[in-house]
């Protein structure tokens, strides 16, 4: 342990052990939820779908899962499963958040890996069982209360991260994180759809070993509960002074409990307003961005229903938003970042907001394109733009990190998972009631949902660039 340690300290920038094993990690979580994508409906369907025969009296060996009764059921099994495991998530971000904070991440690690497995391996039990009821399925979302399940690993994964690099490294470090889920969105699903044919027990297998690895990347990680900044550099007033100077960067949240007199000095409580205003924005961005992402949930049905389109044909354009996703991730953010730093001079402090709203402009214009769009190939291109603009809530994540003392860096981003995830929620019935109007109004060739989405980013937009040039 004390070679790794000193090889850790020898190395220089942000391309450290820690980090590459942080990325392993976010790779084994997204691939192992990936694999489950088709998989995990279709043996909830075998488990409903046995329930309905058995109430019914009826034995069969070819029993018929797609009557409407076992898909009505299966419809309001999936929609309280999703239900409560979200708000189940939701409320656990901020307690995992501190449990990394307080405790080290490797112990919050540790909770969200054992809860993430017993949760998906809860509905293959019941499946095996046959005397188990149906109920039992809706047990699974109480092992999230262990530790967030896999909806907390990717707060808990950035906040490693983050208390390893500086400002000027987190938008690169945070795409290239960004890129490695991607391949695994991109490689999962397919793996599963392909295993399942033969057993549907097999996807299964291979997602619980892929969680059961993160325990290896994790015993790996140095570990320590992290103390305020403040209190572990001991530094002088001047060098502290010039080094805030340099970084511009004003944490939010400290470790320092005691109470200053603001009534010496009254422009300290001018910046605390100010401070506590961008804070609100930046979360109220994340929260729209999220909800108007929702809009992509549409897209195919959109394209099938307006251009006569097959769905698995439509369905290849999100193959293509992987390909470009992963171009941005990997090449375009870290290279912007780069010339936004060394070639435009931006300061440090506002270069992750201008990368954000220059993304947050790519998001509008691209979402307006696909919901005016009366031809494929333009709507295409549309979705393409908006693809370029995925960087959008990276480089925000990044300017809120580097504003949040490094020992808060499990709830800042256990904070900003929450809110997205509350953003989805809200997004998801209200994209549904625009994609319903889109298709029952004269003017069926306007995409209602992307044209709200386009509404959203541009409000992100103007409230960005007001943050930009008020600091």
């Amino acid at each position: 342990m004390a070679n790794i340690s000193c090889f850790r300290r020898g190395r220089s920038g942000w391309l450290t052990t820690d980090f590459w094993l942080c990325t392993a990690l976010m790779f084994l979580v997204e691939f192992g939820c990936a694999i489950l994508g088709a998989p995990s409906p279709r043996l909830l369907e075998m488990v409903v779908c046995r329930d309905y025969y058995q109430k019914n009296g009826i034995i069969s060996n070819s029993q018929d899962c797609k009557v409407q009764e076992v898909q009505m059921g299966l419809g309001f099994v999936l929609t309280v499963l999703s239900t409560c495991s979200v708000l189940v998530a939701t409320l656990m971000q901020i307690p995992i958040g501190i449990v990394a904070d307080k405790n080290g991440r490797r112990a919050a690690l540790l909770l969200n890996i054992t809860s993430t497995i017993l949760y998906w391996g809860w509905i293959p039990f019941v499946a095996i069982f046959t005397n188990l009821p149906l109920w039992a399925l809706y047990i699974a979302p109480a092992f999230i209360f262990i530790g967030g399940g896999p909806w907390a690993s990717g707060a808990l994964v950035f906040s490693a991260i983050n208390r390893q690099i500086g400002s000027s490294q987190r938008t690169p470090a945070f795409s290239i994180m960004e890129a490695v889920s991607g391949i695994a969105d991109l490689v999962g699903p397919a793996l599963g759809a392909l295993t399942m044919e033969d057993h549907i027990w097999l996807p299964f297998l291979l997602a619980t070993l892929s969680f059961t690895l993160m325990f290896v990347p994790t015993f790996m990680l140095s570990d320590d509960p992290m103390r305020s900044s403040r209190a572990v550099n001991r530094i002088s007033p001047e060098i502290e002074a010039s080094q805030s100077i340099e970084n511009e960067e004003q944490p939010l949240l400290s470790d320092n409990i005691s109470v200053p007199d603001y009534s010496r000095n009254p422009q300290r409580v001018i910046f605390i307003r100010s401070t506590a205003v961008i804070y609100g924005i930046s979360f109220g961005s994340f929260f729209l961005v999220s909800l108007a992402r929702d809009s992509n949930n549409f897209l195919i049905p959109w394209i099938s229903w307006r251009f006569n389109e097959s769905m698995a044909r439509a369905g290849l354009i999100f193959s293509l938003r992987a390909i470009v996703s992963s171009l941005v991730f990997f090449v375009i953010l870290p290279l912007t970042s780069s010339f936004v730093s060394n070639v435009m001079r931006v300061r440090p402090v506002t270069q992750d907001l201008f990368i954000s709203a220059a993304s947050a402009l790519l998001l509008g214009v691209g979402s307006i394109t696909v919901g005016l769009s009366s031809h494929l190939p333009t709507l295409v291109g549309g979705f393409c733009i908006t693809t370029l603009g995925s960087g959008a809530t990276i480089s925000l994540r990044a300017f809120i990190a580097s504003r949040v003392d490094k020992s808060f860096s499990g709830r800042i981003f256990a904070a900003i998972s929450a809110t997205s995830t509350i953003g989805s929620l809200v997004g998801m019935p209200l994209m549904g009631a625009l994609y319903s109007l889109s298709i029952s109004t004269e003017a069926g060739n306007i995409c209602f949902p992307f044209m709200g989405a386009a509404a959203a980013y541009f409000l992100v937009l103007c409230v960005i660039t007001s943050v930009q040039l008020a600091i």
